[in-house]
């Protein structure tokens, strides 16, 4: 994966185990290209969602659950807020701003943004790191922000995530000082008025997002973990294709897609 993505080696002649068969290939039937077997038991050849989870599992976005003395990805599992956010925080490697290039002090005692995301939970790092980046804001409930965790993440809310993680998503939303037009979205069940709905017309706009049937999104609907890997994914490799401007330097998603 850092060849493919880092080095700008193809993905059709990157071979890490040098069994003559290419990462690419080997990801595509569900194997591992480093020569160890299945990436995961339950993801296989021909699965919408096989492509996306491989490549995220090398790029340490992913992880399985061992179950029986196997690896299983459990892609019809719903993923959670916290579960979501850190897969996204690992996929796009976000860190958490730093001030006149120092880090926090050592011995900082760190308070929780969320009243609900205490600082010794497993997802209290990814979380802290989404809220400093702009990417999740949470609720006020009962006089405190909350994120609630361990709700079910829905379809919406994981494209307005992505949206603010993205540049090339960015790039493509809906800004008013350019257009008094209202945003549109080609999906009967999103509302102009709907918090969601640039979010989603951008995803849908450049092929981040599709329907689940015909004229509908499901915004409501709780994501699971087979098409959260495809939503990643594809943003990912969208990113890859994305030309910086001469101000800025080149970044980690600029350099190759696996098209």
């Amino acid at each position: 994966y850092a060849e493919q993505y880092i080095y700008q080696t193809p993905a059709t002649v990157s071979d890490s185990d040098g069994d003559g068969v290419s990462d690419h290939q080997e990801i595509k039937k569900g194997r591992n290209p480093e020569g160890r077997g299945r990436v995961f038991a339950d993801v296989n050849e021909g699965d919408f969602y096989t492509d996306e989870v491989g490549y995220l599992y090398k790029r340490g976005s992913v992880k399985g659950y061992n179950v029986n003395g196997e690896q299983r990805f459990e892609p019809e599992r719903t993923v959670n807020r916290a579960e979501f956010v850190t897969m996204v925080v690992n996929a796009f490697d976000i860190k958490k701003p730093t001030f006149f290039g120092d880090s926090e002090p050592s011995g900082v005692t760190v308070s929780p943004v969320f009243s609900d995301v205490a600082a010794d939970t497993w997802y209290f790092e990814p979380i802290d790191r989404a809220y400093n980046n702009g990417l999740i804001s949470g609720e006020v409930q009962n006089n405190s922000v909350i994120f609630r965790p361990g709700d079910a993440i829905t379809r919406s809310e994981a494209v307005a995530i992505l949206l603010k993680a993205s540049k090339v998503l960015e790039q493509t939303s809906y800004d008013n000082s350019r257009t008094s037009s209202a945003c549109i979205t080609p999906f009967n069940d999103i509302s102009t008025q709907d918090w969601f709905c640039d979010s989603v017309r951008s995803a849908q706009q450049v092929g981040v997002a599709t329907g689940k049937e015909e004229g509908y999104f499901h915004p409501f609907d709780p994501l699971t973990r087979g098409e959260a890997a495809v939503m990643l994914q594809r943003t990912l490799e969208k990113d890859a294709l994305f030309v910086p401007s001469e101000s800025e330097s080149p970044s980690f998603f600029n350099l190759h897609s696996f098209n």
